[in-house]
């Protein structure tokens, strides 16, 4: 049972990931070029990976501040989508920055369902840089509304 569940929970945020890569390549959620890495059914967290590109530099060539939010609440908004059952939209992103973002390489994001109700879901989520795992960029506490 636990394993279908871990393999149902992959295979739609996979699904959802990969539609967004096709259907909406010139979207910010297509611009970011999200990339499924793991997710865990048990602790209801789910990790990916984003390329660090030139267009997201802010003036002094660092990620700019508003790509690392979207980066946390596209990936937070991912376990709000599958555990919420239908899309949802993010009601609320407290994001704290920690340290400049990179220039190149991959930033890693890992997030957490923390609470879920009948329409609102809390997530907790961290990222940093695939060439520095122990130094956070930022962290994010964000609630999604599901719709519909």
């Amino acid at each position: 049972m636990e394993n279908e569940k871990q393999q149902d929970m992959e295979r739609q945020i996979r699904s959802f990931i990969d539609k967004i890569n096709e259907e909406n390549p010139d979207t910010m959620c297509g611009l970011i070029k999200p990339c499924f890495v793991s997710c865990d059914a048990g602790e209801q967290t789910v990790i990916m990976s984003y390329p660090a590109q030139y267009w997201e530099q802010n003036p002094i060539g660092r990620m700019q501040g508003g790509v690392v939010a979207a980066i946390l609440d596209f990936t937070g908004g991912c376990l709000a989508v599958y555990y919420g059952g239908k899309m949802a939209v993010t009601v609320s992103l407290q994001t704290s920055y920690l340290r400049p973002g990179p220039t190149e390489g991959k930033v890693i994001v890992k997030a957490r369902l923390t609470k879920s109700g009948r329409s609102l879901l809390h997530a907790f989520a961290e990222c940093w840089s695939e060439d520095e795992p122990g130094k956070l960029i930022a962290t994010a506490n964000m609630v999604y509304m599901a719709q519909g």
